[in-house]
């Protein structure tokens, strides 16, 4: 029998040797008894072990390089960068489409003592000035919000023309707003001209404004005294009448092209004789007193192209009769002191 057993054992080891000179790949282990013999294509050894799992390295090897590359590279590429980039512009607050057809509730200027506009669900915006802390009983942040939460785009005032000094960023900035500044208004204490022929100088500081106003949720600015060119009896600036008004037009220019950058659109204010040099700039326009003075038609390129025109009439209901067909909208005062409105704004 012990002969038996060794011809038999060595039957297999006669039979490894065959197979690994027929070229079996490296690895391979046959089990003979207690015996392992393995080839590793340089040379050969027989090790003793005992019950050796032969699960574990069939398992181990194949389950970790399969799963774990095919699930992770694929989950990362395809979710996060599909997910961020198109959440976040979508999500950030556009101002919309300006059209002649809008109406306006004025709450920031052209009142005193009452007269202030009263909001209606036709307005479609409302126009605030950007200083005051309480509009209507609410902090300005809450006030804003609600308005454009109730579908309103909010327009906001900026005398651009003039530097007045109850302006929260005039002391802290005083020296460079009196470096730029041309002479007082005698209408209005505490407020001054500024030198629009200094430009370069203007810029940081109007950007500044512009920029809070953007901030603070403003999607429309009214820039008011922007002529200087047309009442150079107060605006004093020691240049010609031509270079006056060229230096005029390339500031509003400049104003339009500034807001735009930030998302912001403008609206001037009066200014007639400068409206066929920046109407293409120009958001819409708000006047005073157009029928009045018998010049409503001079700002009919903004509504002719679709850019709202909005009148205020410091006078009662006759002119009502005279609208002309290129006003967006026009409202008149019910009783006024001159140049405010006392008693109530009232539509056309």
């Amino acid at each position: 029998m012990a002969n038996i057993w060794y011809i038999l054992k060595l039957a297999g080891i006669v039979t490894i040797v065959l197979l690994v000179l027929a070229g079996l790949t490296t690895g391979i282990l046959i089990a003979t008894g207690n015996l392992i013999i393995t080839n590793d294509d340089t040379n050969s050894s027989i090790i003793t072990t005992t019950n050796a799992p032969t699960s574990a390295p069939t398992f181990a090897p194949t389950l970790a390089p399969t799963f774990a590359p095919t699930f992770a590279p694929t989950l990362a590429p395809t979710f996060a960068p599909t997910f961020a980039p198109t959440f976040a512009p979508t999500f950030a607050p556009t101002t919309g489409t300006i059209t002649k057809d809008m109406k306006l509730a004025n709450l920031a200027w052209g009142f005193n003592n009452g007269g202030q506009d009263i909001i209606t669900p036709e307005d479609d915006i409302v126009f605030i000035d950007p200083d005051e802390d309480i509009i209507e009983g609410l902090p300005i942040s809450t006030f804003i919000s609600q308005q454009k939460a109730a579908g309103k785009i909010i327009a906001c005032y900026l005398s651009a023309g003039t530097i007045e000094d109850w302006r929260a960023d005039y002391i802290p900035k005083k020296a460079q707003w009196d470096a730029v500044t041309a002479s007082p208004m005698t209408s209005w204490s505490g407020e001054a001209w500024l030198n629009i022929t200094k430009l370069e100088e203007l810029k940081p500081l109007m950007s500044a404004r512009i920029d809070r106003m953007a901030q603070l949720g403003c999607q429309v600015i009214e820039t008011d005294n922007i002529d200087c060119y047309d009442n150079t009896d107060e605006c004093k600036i020691n240049v010609s009448a031509s270079v006056l008004k060229t230096a005029q037009i390339n500031y509003v220019k400049w104003l339009a092209s500034y807001m735009h950058s930030v998302d912001v659109k403008m609206f001037m204010k009066n200014a007639a004789d400068i409206v066929p040099n920046v109407v293409n700039n120009v958001d819409g326009i708000i006047t005073e007193s157009c029928n009045r003075w018998n010049e409503c038609s001079v700002y009919s390129p903004f509504y002719n192209s679709n850019k709202p025109h909005f009148n205020f009439e410091y006078s009662g209901t006759n002119n009502c009769s005279k609208i002309p067909n290129t006003v967006s909208m026009m409202k008149y005062c019910t009783s006024s002191n001159g140049n405010t409105c006392t008693g109530a704004w009232k539509q056309c």
